[in-house]
């Protein structure tokens, strides 16, 4: 599987919604790649930037792997969502959504963007600056090797599951999954 590191520096925000009633917001911001079943938990924050408002400063670099396919089929999203820290429980500010196929055909594949921030009501209010800069393509086992190197097995896909690991934990025990409230699948994993 062909895949290029990708390296985020999440700049800085402008001019955001305020949702802290009381004193500055406290800011920060949750950064994760949407869209690739096989690394499905790539997820990364930055710090709190303390007392920053609406004008949050952050300078904080992030390394994703990207899977070269699945970005050139327009699959892939870079989802940058940011929350105001609070006391009484954290608060969404905003939410900014950019194909990574977007970033891959920039000049050089790398750069510095600016893109609007969606607030929680779908207003768009601020902005959010990030650069980024993709690696060279570089050949990963697939998930499926790798299970196979841990001793795991791979279960065929059925209703709807791409792909599931077997651990022999889980041999001739029922497997349910929940499709919606009134319909579930089970199964009974053998070996």
């Amino acid at each position: 599987m062909e895949c290029r590191p990708l390296e985020i520096t999440v700049t800085s925000a402008k001019d955001l919604k305020d949702v802290d009633v009381f004193g500055k917001m406290d800011v920060y911001c949750i950064v994760s790649i949407k869209g690739d079943p096989y690394k499905s938990k790539q997820k990364q924050q930055t710090h709190v930037h303390k007392d920053s408002g609406p004008n949050p400063l952050w300078n904080f670099p992030m390394k994703f792997t990207i899977d070269e396919a699945a970005a050139q089929q327009h699959r892939l999203k870079i989802k940058f969502k940011l929350r105001a820290k609070r006391m009484m429980g954290d608060k969404d500010v905003g939410v900014v959504v950019v194909p990574v196929k977007e970033l891959l055909d920039a000049k050089d594949r790398k750069g510095l963007l600016s893109y609007a921030v969606k607030t929680p009501a779908g207003k768009m209010k601020g902005t959010l600056n990030f650069s980024f800069n993709f690696g060279e393509i570089f050949n990963a086992p697939t998930p499926a090797k790798t299970l196979d190197k841990c001793g795991q097995d791979m279960v065929e896909p059925k209703g709807g599951i791409s792909m599931v690991a077997k651990p022999s934990a889980y041999l001739n025990k029922v497997v349910k999954i929940r499709h919606s409230p009134k319909d579930d699948w089970k199964d009974r994993i053998f070996d």
